[in-house]
């Protein structure tokens, strides 16, 4: 199942934060040429994005909680139709790789110009260990210890 991973809402709005807080934006507007983008944003606005990344963790962590609540009524009705359970483990996944993504923000938002805006592209990070050295770069270094 090649799923949407912003389908949570925690997943949305954390996009659409990200996106404001970043000075060029998405990585579009930056990522082929990140030397060129160093500029940082305002201390404010870093300050408004840490409250914003932790109220998004703790709101992902309700999501999952919800949608592992419901699960059982997922089941229940699976001798229907596979989709309540199939939805319902998607929206675990896609609030707990939110929840992930804001706490890793929670740390980057203090030290990186700018960052990943996409949970599909925090994912191809995680996945590729490069969160252990430079974090917010679709094109990395190798991680530590290799």
């Amino acid at each position: 199942m090649n799923a949407d991973l912003s389908s949570s809402l925690s997943a949305q709005l954390q996009t659409k934060l990200t996106v404001w807080r970043n000075p060029q934006g998405k990585e579009d507007n930056w990522i082929e040429n990140r030397e060129k983008y160093q500029k940082y944003p305002p201390v404010w606005t870093i300050v408004k994005c840490e409250g914003g990344y932790a109220a998004l963790a703790a709101i992902a962590g309700v999501e999952w909680s919800t949608s592992r609540l419901l699960f059982p009524f997922g089941y229940a009705l699976s001798c229907l139709t596979h989709r309540p359970v199939h939805t319902l483990n998607h929206w675990a996944r896609c609030s707990e790789m939110a929840a992930r993504w804001a706490i890793a923000n929670l740390g980057y938002n203090l030290t990186q110009p700018n960052m990943i805006t996409t949970p599909e592209n925090f994912r191809i990070e995680k996945n590729r260990k490069n969160l252990l050295v430079n974090p917010f770069t679709l094109k990395g270094e190798a991680p530590l210890g290799d």
